[in-house]
């Protein structure tokens, strides 16, 4: 169901590429957006940053309730997609 939810929130943003999804915790945020960037194949850009640096990455939902990230350091994350929530509009 989560993935679901997910799936809505990419194709609600498509118009306008935009910020997706947000998890944050203590000084860290972390974005998902609805275009490529610098990824390639069904991947969309991520970005991480805790005020002093900003990380870009590549995500992919995961099945059946995870997103999985890979960022451009080497790193590699995976979270429950629980852990997100949409962004608010201004």
């Amino acid at each position: 169901m989560k993935h679901a939810a997910l799936a809505l929130l990419i194709a609600a943003g498509a118009a306008n590429a935009n910020v997706v999804a947000i998890a944050t915790h203590e000084n860290i945020r972390l974005e998902l957006h609805n275009v490529a960037g610098p990824c390639q194949e069904r991947a969309l850009w991520a970005v991480i940053t805790d005020g002093k640096r900003t990380i870009s990455g590549c995500w992919v939902p995961k099945p059946p309730d995870q997103v999985a990230i890979a960022w451009l350091d080497g790193d590699y994350t995976t979270l429950p997609i629980a852990v997100f929530r949409e962004p608010e509009k201004l």
